[in-house]
């Protein structure tokens, strides 16, 4: 299963050994660095998935990979963290639920770097979509 639009691709990932837990995966086409910039279109792609399993409740989390350059004494290194949003909840309204998640992670990566740091965004890698699916 794969959704693509002018944004990004949302593609299946993988999933936890006895299936309980799925993984979505949304990579951007080019590199964005501002969380609340790719929220609508990135939305668009989160809605495409809620709607193959509209027949089901669902439980969901984001995560967001971002990837950073580190100006150390000498050289410039790439690093990458994970910013995840709340913990897995039900997902009632798909479109409310992906920009207060994508808020959460913005503000996250805000308090990560508010005492300043020798770190800089170079691209926000992808954003996981945890899924926990049972069927109704």
């Amino acid at each position: 299963m794969s959704f693509s639009n002018d944004c990004g691709t949302l593609r299946f990932h993988r999933q936890s050994l006895k299936g309980a837990v799925q993984d979505y995966v949304i990579n951007f086409h080019k590199d964005e660095t501002d969380i609340e910039a790719v929220v609508d279109d990135a939305s668009t792609l989160f809605l495409e998935l809620m709607n193959t399993f509209s027949d089901s409740i669902i439980m969901a989390r984001l995560v967001a990979k971002i990837k950073f350059s580190h100006f150390g004494k000498e050289e410039v290194e790439s690093r990458s963290f994970h910013f995840a949003s709340y913990s897995m909840e039900v997902v009632d309204h798909p479109q409310e639920f992906f920009k207060r998640h994508m808020i959460k992670i913005a503000e996250r990566l805000n308090a990560f770097n508010h005492h300043g740091s020798s770190l800089v965004i170079e691209a926000i890698s992808d954003i996981h979509i945890q899924l926990s699916i049972k069927k109704n």
